[in-house]
């Protein structure tokens, strides 16, 4: 299994209501690509996370290849999903593992 975890902050100005309104956007785009993803165990995104982390959203997924995970970071709907993390955030980190 692959794992795949990105966090972010948002970008200033944004209220606790626009911040969660975007987070459960980006949870629905990327609930699609996992419907229709061979590959794709599961995609959680979560926040909020706990006052000791230094973002404020995260995506954890896990895949049954760094070939699916490939396929996954250029599929069409991964990439609209994408769009909402672009507009409403940034400081982006990524860890990637196997296991």
């Amino acid at each position: 299994m692959v794992h795949h975890i990105v966090s972010w902050k948002f970008q200033e100005g944004y209220t606790e209501e626009e911040k969660l309104a975007a987070a459960a956007e980006f949870r629905s785009r990327i609930d699609k690509v996992t419907e229709v993803m061979d590959g794709c165990k599961r995609c959680d995104v979560i926040m909020p996370l706990l006052d000791t982390s230094s973002a404020e959203i995260m995506l954890h997924g896990v895949y049954d290849s760094k070939e699916t995970l490939a396929a996954y970071q250029v599929h069409p709907l991964h990439l609209k999903a994408v769009e909402i993390i672009r507009q409403y955030c940034c400081d982006r980190t990524c860890c990637d593992y196997e296991e």
